[in-house]
């Protein structure tokens, strides 16, 4: 089975532009166009997966829910600099 990952922030979720530091912030916006993308990997049989670098997989598996996304794993990472 092929399995498709999808980005989570900036990905499944568009990022809201700050005026006041004048840069984009991650938000919980949904990326209405992505979401077209999965749901149509997901009709041609393939798995879908979300990666991430966020510490808490918990937000990730809230927004799939809440939009009823057909995910089948959320794998959260953390990066550490060095």
């Amino acid at each position: 089975m092929t399995v498709i990952t999808f980005d989570f922030d900036e990905t499944l979720t568009r990022p809201v532009w700050n005026e006041k530091y004048r840069l984009f912030e991650p938000s919980e916006n949904p990326n209405q166009d992505a979401f077209a993308k999965l749901f149509e990997f997901h009709k041609q049989g393939k798995r879908i997966e979300i990666v991430t670098t966020r510490w808490r997989s918990e937000e990730v598996a809230d927004f799939v829910k809440q939009h009823q996304l057909p995910v089948a794993g959320i794998h959260a990472r953390a990066i550490i600099a060095l």
